[in-house]
């Protein structure tokens, strides 16, 4: 039987996350949600991992939580709707796979129709790989990673973030995920930015055979380019030249300091070391104090681009969310 999804994109956000969703979008077999979704983790801490939603209360209460989310409120606004009737009689089953399903079909960026594979690109589940895969068992995942130096600068470009936090939590993240491959076996696929930008038709005819579908051209271009945010905004192809752009527009010193933090992985996932001679992690105290001008530089970017008003309801929907995944990551991700 061909895989019909579910299917998850994940990684470090500035990554390549949202292009490679794109590309895999224009596969006539595959429709992605267009908005990543960030509240599976949220589901089964709230619900369980085996959900009783065998009232009209529980299913009632599901619906109101799902309502509040920052996912069902922006498609909502594009004109996406629910049927609520029948998302309520998959509840009663007490299947997350059929749940979320439905929901990631009813949302998907084309037409969903029977045979195609759904799926979501949310870069924060990277943590909770595991976890989704426990109650989606059908699941495979592609993580895409990016070189950390590359990556700092357009995380500082976006939101106006630190270097040496950005290097912290590349290297953090990426020794977490070293156990996919080995836990998930042939459901997990890691792909390179770099290797998607210098050989994009190989990249994406390997990932075809990962999906079990038939490779198609249009594969190698987005329906629609990027608006707001970097260089390659206004484009449609695959920019090539759109990596190690680190080397001439940052110093030696902030070059060396990315190197320094994330030089067990840089080293792991063969990246070239260029000047640091060896792992110099950022303390517990300087974390803390980069963290919270984390928090300023990007509750200001966020202001900036959204305006006042909107921009504080906006860091309000970004840090609560973020809040409630750490607060999971802690207590662990629910009963049984």
């Amino acid at each position: 039987m061909a895989f019909e999804g579910p299917l998850f994109i994940v990684g470090l956000s500035r990554s390549g996350t949202s292009l490679l969703r794109n590309l895999l979008n224009r596969n006539s077999r595959i429709s992605m949600t267009p908005v990543e979704s960030h509240f599976i983790p949220f589901l089964i801490s709230k619900y369980g991992r085996k959900p009783d939603f065998s009232t009209l209360q529980k299913k009632e209460q599901l619906k109101k939580c799902l309502r509040k989310t920052f996912f069902f409120r922006k498609l909502a606004s594009k004109g996406y709707s629910m049927n609520w009737p029948e998302l309520m009689r998959r509840m009663e089953t007490g299947d997350w796979n059929l749940i979320i399903q439905y929901i990631f079909e009813t949302f998907a960026e084309k037409p969903y129709q029977p045979g195609m594979i759904w799926g979501d690109k949310t870069p924060r589940y990277l943590p909770y790989v595991p976890n989704i895969k426990e109650i989606l068992p059908n699941a495979r995942f592609i993580q895409i990673i990016r070189d950390p130096r590359d990556r700092a600068m357009s995380v500082k470009a976006r939101w106006g973030k630190v270097f040496s936090r950005s290097a912290s939590e590349w290297n953090r993240q990426l020794t977490l995920s070293r156990e996919y491959p080995n836990l998930l076996g042939a459901d997990y696929k890691e792909i390179h930015y770099e290797k998607l930008l210098a050989d994009p038709e190989e990249t994406m005819m390997d990932l075809c055979k990962f999906m079990e579908v038939n490779f198609e051209p249009e594969m190698l271009t987005q329906k629609k380019a990027e608006r707001r945010y970097g260089d390659t905004r206004g484009k449609l192809h695959i920019v090539s030249e759109n990596c190690n752009k680190f080397a001439n527009r940052l110093s030696d010193r902030k070059i060396r300091r990315i190197e320094e933090i994330a030089f067990p992985m840089m080293q792991e996932l063969g990246y070239e070391v260029m000047i640091a001679a060896g792992h110099i992690p950022v303390g517990r105290v300087r974390a803390l104090i980069l963290r919270m001008f984390d928090i300023v530089f990007h509750v200001w970017s966020i202001l900036r681009e959204y305006g006042f008003k909107a921009g504080i309801q906006r860091s309000y929907q970004v840090f609560r969310t973020r809040i409630l995944l750490k607060y999971i990551s802690k207590r662990g991700i629910g009963p049984e």
